[in-house]
């Protein structure tokens, strides 16, 4: 069947996983399904690519002296 070898072939694990706990699964469901996890995933790999941009506050500790004015 051309769903089985679409399942097969899935080389993402979690998505065939997916795929094979579903009972009745027809082609065209295992097709969206499978491009529909593969894209989330890809998005999410999208996300979190360091970027140049700066991300984090960058501090510095100071110390602050009060000196008391003359009374």
């Amino acid at each position: 069947m051309l769903r089985d070898r679409l399942v097969s072939g899935i080389n993402y694990d979690c998505i065939q996983q997916n795929l094979l706990s579903k009972s009745s699964l027809t082609f065209e469901t295992a097709l969206k399904i499978a491009i529909g996890l593969e894209t989330a995933s890809k998005n999410a790999d999208d996300i979190n690519i360091p970027t140049n941009s700066p991300t984090q506050l960058q501090t510095s500790k100071q110390s602050i002296h009060f000196f008391p004015q003359g009374e």
